[in-house]
């Protein structure tokens, strides 16, 4: 079972990279926004994450890396009863999300597919974002292969899986 207990003894968790909802890791690659209200402040003004979540605002001076990004995931899962990124049904998997875009970090999203695709062999990802980047965005991120590209995929390999 994944917790923000267990999230906060990681070695490579600091406060606004990741937290934790319902039992699934939620990474947290960028503080920026394309838009003037941030993408957990655009759900409107009831909208509040749990208090136990963990959840605290990234610092945009200090994005983390793909390889911080991965560690974390790394260790949650190794210390956690989770199914380890292996293609479980229950395993929630990770979601790219936060107050900020995801969309504006890219190179730092798909780096960490990519370095999670080598250790962690059918994780399930979905990115959560506000869909205000330019078509140049969308067109690197469905030609970087982190995308699955239908059910089969998705089920198959470490790919994210849905972005909404």
């Amino acid at each position: 079972m994944i917790s923000t207990t267990l999230l906060r003894q990681c070695p490579s968790f600091r406060p606004g990279v990741a937290y934790v909802l319902h039992n699934a890791l939620y990474l947290q690659p960028c503080a920026r926004n394309v838009a003037a209200t941030s993408l957990l402040a655009s759900r409107g003004p009831g909208f509040a994450l749990p208090a136990d979540c963990g959840f605290e605002r990234l610092d945009p001076n200090s994005e983390p890396t793909a390889a911080e990004l991965a560690a974390v995931v790394d260790e949650v899962y190794a210390a956690s009863t989770a199914s380890a990124g292996a293609m479980g049904e229950n395993d929630a998997g990770i979601t790219f999300a936060g107050d900020g875009e995801p969309l504006l970090a890219l190179e730092t999203l798909v780096e960490t597919v990519e370095l999670l695709r080598v250790r962690r062999n059918g994780l399930p990802m979905r990115i959560v974002t506000s869909g205000l980047v330019g078509p140049e965005i969308a067109e690197r991120l469905m030609g970087s292969g982190a995308v699955a590209l239908g059910d089969e995929d998705a089920r198959r390999e470490t790919r994210i899986a849905s972005v909404s």
